[in-house]
């Protein structure tokens, strides 16, 4: 809801007579100098030494000038970040470049400075697919197959790591499964020339993933999800907000308004 909708309820459903401005005041001020704030720091603190952080962004406006709602979460806690750019250095306020934990990303250029590249990532398989699925409607006749065939390769790679979670398969089986499509994306995702440039350039980049274990780290731990749902849906309160509201006034607004989420949500 928004705040002027929280002053209605407050004043028709409890007879306590309260301003939207009072409201408004009373939020700042925990999330500024009381426990909200202060939990806040614990969860970004908390993350920080992390085994797994998945992350992803959406828009927001500050005082009508565009903005990141960045989210930053594993399965117990979530931290809000609102920033006007996203780049490394706003990424590194949370995950720092000597980060040990692993990072779950949708690729975005963010996590893709030097300064990262010591930092584990797995890259969403699903962002991947959706970009394979939109190259492949772009070609026809055997301009089609690169894209087909390495979706293919993902989806068993999925695949394999739900039945083995779901205890359909002994992990001997599931090692031995992980061997030899490894092997098969290895060898297709190879250096090498093809005649179409809009495969090419889609080779080189996965290749360039493969290379540095982006693509099927998830095969090594249980933990890792192959893709970045978790941030996705972690960041439905803030585009929720966004709908009822005119985001944020200014920074010390947007700056509460992430304290507040980490917090509550």
């Amino acid at each position: 809801m928004s705040w002027r909708q929280v002053e209605k309820v407050i004043n028709d459903f409890f007879q306590i007579p309260v301003t939207q401005s009072a409201i408004t005041q009373k939020a700042l001020k925990a999330a500024e100098q009381g426990k909200i704030g202060e939990l806040a720091q614990k969860i970004k603190a908390e993350l920080a030494q992390a085994e797994i952080i998945h992350t992803d962004d959406t828009g927001w406006k500050v005082g009508g000038s565009d903005h990141f709602l960045m989210t930053f979460c594993n399965e117990n806690v979530v931290y809000y970040q609102i920033e006007r750019h996203h780049r490394a250095v706003e990424v590194a306020q949370v995950i720092d470049p000597s980060f040990q934990g692993i990072v779950v990303v949708d690729g975005f250029s963010s996590y893709q400075p030097q300064s990262f590249d010591s930092v584990p990532q797995q890259r969403c398989l699903a962002h991947r697919q959706r970009n394979l699925t939109g190259l492949a409607d772009r070609k026809s006749g055997k301009g089609k197959w690169f894209a087909n065939y390495t979706k293919d390769l993902f989806r068993q790679a999925m695949e394999a790591r739900d039945l083995n979670f779901a205890g359909h398969w002994t992990a001997e089986e599931f090692r031995t499964e992980g061997i030899a499509l490894k092997q098969k994306l290895d060898h297709h995702l190879r250096p090498r020339s093809l005649s179409d440039p809009d495969n090419q350039k889609m080779l080189n980049s996965l290749w360039k993933q493969n290379q540095k274990g982006q693509l099927l780290r998830f095969r090594d731990n249980p933990k890792l999800e192959p893709t970045n749902n978790r941030a996705e849906r972690a960041l439905r309160p803030g585009v929720k907000a966004r709908k009822v509201s005119q985001c944020s006034k200014n920074q010390r607004g947007a700056q509460s308004r992430a304290a507040i989420t980490s917090a509550t949500v």
